[in-house]
């Protein structure tokens, strides 16, 4: 999973919210030369282990040296140069993996991929497993607006979500949402199954997983019950997750900009 964007956008803030999601149990390895994830220190029960690049370690020998220690996740903090050929082949070996990059649109990606490899990423083949073992890509974008106070409002929100994929021999893109808004919610049969194998039969619904429940799943089989709210308001499904989603992102992205959003971390390199 990439998110991507232009700088200051919000990428890493955002894969760090979602990053939150992740089982407690899954081991996450983190690599980046500037501290940004602080994911050992936001989520301290999680089997994390931090690998920092600098003079004695470059980001191509982290990624090597992560893939020996047995991770279910693998953080990338920004893919930049030749590292993208290792992380693609990471993610081919059943390693999840959460990265950003640079660009203005979620179906630059690929191409972006291969530019960064340049003449070592060998053409059809590279690109196949760009599509092959990436499977999303989310666009972050931030606009600003200037009050007649004299202030600036800044937005910050997901704009483009696209899910890469291959059919036969052909390489497939599908964008799900574009400015902000759904576009499609039939997704292709790989998905479907994958979601499936998770016990989330309804993608853009919200309930209960096989998994969170120890039972058969009912996600999307019959109506969610909405919870109440003091006895008095009941929510949709589809209401409170929203709000929580929005309440969640909005204190994040205000906390990255005090500069508050930040705690100390072990790291080795």
């Amino acid at each position: 999973m990439t998110f991507t964007g232009e700088p200051g956008a919000g990428k890493t803030e955002c894969a760090k919210y979602f990053s939150g999601f992740i089982p407690v149990n899954d081991r996450v390895i983190t690599i980046e030369d500037t501290p940004e994830w602080h994911y050992a220190e936001v989520n301290p029960d999680h089997d994390c282990i931090e690998l920092k690049v600098g003079e004695t370690m470059d980001y191509t020998a982290a990624i090597k040296t992560c893939l020996r220690l047995n991770p279910k996740w693998m953080f990338l903090s920004e893919v930049r140069s030749k590292e993208v050929m290792y992380l693609i082949e990471g993610f081919s070996t059943g390693v999840k993996g959460i990265t950003t990059l640079h660009t203005d649109d979620v179906r630059k990606v690929p191409d972006r991929m291969l530019n960064m490899a340049g003449r070592d990423g060998s053409g059809t083949r590279m690109e196949n497993d760009i599509y092959m073992f990436l499977d999303v890509a989310v666009m972050i974008r931030r606009k600003e607006k200037h009050l007649k106070n004299g202030k600036k409002e800044v937005k910050r929100f997901i704009d483009q979500v696209g899910l890469f994929y291959r059919e036969g021999k052909d390489n497939k893109f599908l964008m799900i949402a574009d400015d902000g808004e759904i576009l499609t919610k039939e997704l292709p049969d790989e998905y479907k199954k994958r979601f499936a194998e998770a016990g989330i039969y309804d993608p853009f619904g919200c309930g209960e997983t096989d998994s969170d429940s120890g039972k058969g799943s009912t996600y999307g089989a019959q109506p969610f019950e909405a919870p109440k709210i003091k006895d008095e308001v009941t929510l949709t499904c589809d209401e409170s997750f929203r709000k929580f989603r929005e309440e969640s992102v909005r204190a994040i992205m205000e906390e990255a900009e005090r500069g508050t959003y930040l705690g100390k971390k072990k790291s080795f390199g």
